[in-house]
């Protein structure tokens, strides 16, 4: 068992086909298909072995802490670190442990920072443990434990960037689920990087009320909904086919076209400050923007050609938004740790 192990995870930006990465509606599309990136938004967790068998565990972000004597079956499953206790009791850490955690995405950013940490703290657990990591079984774990934690259904998409790294397509069917490169030599990554903004809205969103909003939609057969699922479908084939052919602008355009499918799935997606954010960037010169994630706030990505950036990120920022300094990476998951056999992660 290591000593100490250091953990961290690119979070993502999502460009297309979210909602249907959420078991059961892909099937009831011909499957489904996101395209998302990661980004250097990072969750970390520093986990280090205790002489005694106390349990110790800091949120670095949010101020949160927890101490508990052992063993790990003690720990609450509910609380503001309900995420971080549920990982060690699933894994059964044993003896007495220091776990620090820190999420450099903003809170409610609609970048997937929970499913980050996810698996983050599930590789670094798995080393510290001194076993072996397998990236298919962690994100079903993951998945399964964070909609035990939301007490509804997750998406499965944000758990691919964190892992991987990269841009990808996973496509979503049903006897698999499997994730493809969509720049394998590199190239494509720095050249969509020069068009690329990322800003905060400073508006929190809460995706797993926004995403149960349109699943039940979908179940009661809202019209708008089901036609707006069967859109997202369309619109992330030809994201798909944007991406193989590197066309920037074509992907900018997609954005578009994506938002204007997401805000059919149900209220409350798009806000009239969202509206104004979204004018004022294209008004700069932007091409195309959408929210990250399941909407109602969070972050925005906007697609601009580079000799408006500034612009854009000056219009953006005069309706209340943050420029953040987020740049697509193309390594997933990485672990450091001491005294420890830590194969397959």
């Amino acid at each position: 068992m290591a000593q100490t192990v250091y953990a961290s995870a690119p979070s993502r930006i999502d460009f297309g086909g979210g909602t249907l990465d959420i078991y059961p509606l892909y099937l009831f599309f011909g499957g489904g298909l996101t395209i998302n990136a990661a980004i250097d938004l990072t969750a970390q967790v520093w986990l280090t072995q205790r002489d005694d068998e106390r349990i110790s565990i800091a949120s670095l972000d949010t101020g949160a802490t927890l101490d508990c004597d052992g063993p790990v079956q003690r720990l609450p499953m509910a609380g503001p670190l309900a995420l971080i206790t549920r990982v060690l009791r699933h894994y059964g850490v044993e003896g007495g442990i220091d776990v620090k955690t820190q999420l450099l995405p903003p809170h409610g950013s609609g970048l997937g920072a929970s499913s980050t940490l996810f698996i983050a703290l599930s590789h670094a657990v798995l080393a510290y443990q001194g076993k072996p990591c397998e990236p298919a079984r962690i994100i079903r774990v993951s998945n399964h434990l964070e909609a035990q934690l939301m007490g509804m259904p997750a998406g499965i998409q944000d758990y691919y960037p964190p892992t991987y790294g990269g841009m990808n397509a996973v496509h979503y069917d049903i006897d698999e689920t499997w994730v493809e490169s969509l720049d394998p030599d590199g190239l494509f990554t720095p050249e969509l990087q020069r068009h690329l903004i990322v800003t905060y809205t400073n508006i929190t969103h809460h995706s797993g009320t926004t995403n149960w909003m349109k699943m039940r939609n979908y179940f009661d057969g809202v019209p708008r909904t089901v036609e707006s699922l069967s859109n997202i479908k369309a619109t992330a084939l030809r994201f798909y086919d944007a991406f193989r052919l590197r066309d920037v602008q074509a992907i900018a355009q997609l954005l578009n076209e994506e938002w204007e499918n997401r805000k059919g799935l149900a209220d409350g997606v798009t806000t009239p400050e969202i509206d104004h954010m979204m004018d004022a960037a294209h008004l700069a010169g932007a091409w195309g923007s959408k929210l990250c994630g399941a909407g109602g706030g969070g972050c925005m990505l906007t697609i601009a050609p580079p000799e408006q950036r500034d612009e854009v990120i000056a219009a953006l920022e005069a309706q209340g938004a943050r420029y953040l300094h987020a740049s697509l990476v193309q390594e997933g998951v990485h672990v450091d740790a001491s005294d420890g056999d830590v194969t397959g992660c």
